[in-house]
């Protein structure tokens, strides 16, 4: 029973079903963003080899719009972006620039917290 316990408690990484893993751009102070936790968080994902994916379906940048909005959508709506820190800065280009084109101004990157390095002893 301990052993159960403890393989449960081993791994402390926050998952989140609804969009593939990525490794994040690490920066000193990223503010909480909570909106994105939430179920009906709109995100989209950069994969370092420049796939994108809308939750967890994969599509291209031209798809965006539509995926997201639909025909008769509010482009009011908060777009995450959870780019890969390691991707080319074309595909986070043509994906920003095709959210705007629709209208969509409220876009936000998502983060890690860099890691401070300890003092050497």
């Amino acid at each position: 029973m301990v052993a159960l316990l403890a393989m449960f408690l081993a791994d402390t990484q926050p998952h989140h079903p609804l969009w593939p893993s990525v490794d994040l751009a690490k920066v000193n102070h990223p503010i909480p963003v909570r909106a994105a936790l939430r179920d009906d968080a709109t995100i989209v994902s950069i994969m370092h080899d420049g796939r994108i994916y809308l939750r967890n379906d994969q599509i291209t940048a031209r798809q965006l719009p539509t995926a997201i909005l639909g025909p008769s959508a509010n482009a009011k709506r908060r777009i995450f972006i959870n780019a890969d820190a390691r991707c080319q800065y074309r595909p986070v280009l043509d994906v920003v620039d095709e959210l705007h084109s629709a209208g969509v101004t409220d876009v936000t990157f998502l983060v890690d917290e860099r890691k401070p390095l300890r003092p050497p002893l």
